[in-house]
């Protein structure tokens, strides 16, 4: 906690993941350029509290990714998903 991240938007899962992480815990949002990341990624680096929020555990404790009951239901969701394609086949 209290770590600044800069992210570099991309165009996959993997690359849209900090963009998803930050958007949970209503943070700045990720960069969409390699260019724009820069003056950022350098206030981050000489000042790595300057952008930090005081309450990011409780952001976090409070945000949809700690959401169990939605966990849960998604995971059912992919079980459902897989069952009825093999199913199908």
């Amino acid at each position: 906690m209290g770590v600044p991240v800069v992210t570099l938007v991309g165009n996959t899962v993997v690359g849209r993941a900090g963009l998803c992480y930050a958007s949970n815990l209503r943070m700045p949002s990720g960069r969409k350029t390699p260019k724009s990341m820069w003056p950022r990624a350098r206030l981050a680096a000489e000042r790595p509290h300057s952008r930090a929020p005081a309450n990011a555990s409780e952001r976090l404790r409070r945000s949809p990714l700690m959401d169990l009951a939605f966990r849960g239901n998604i995971e059912q969701a992919y079980g459902d998903m897989w069952r009825a394609w093999c199913d199908s086949r």
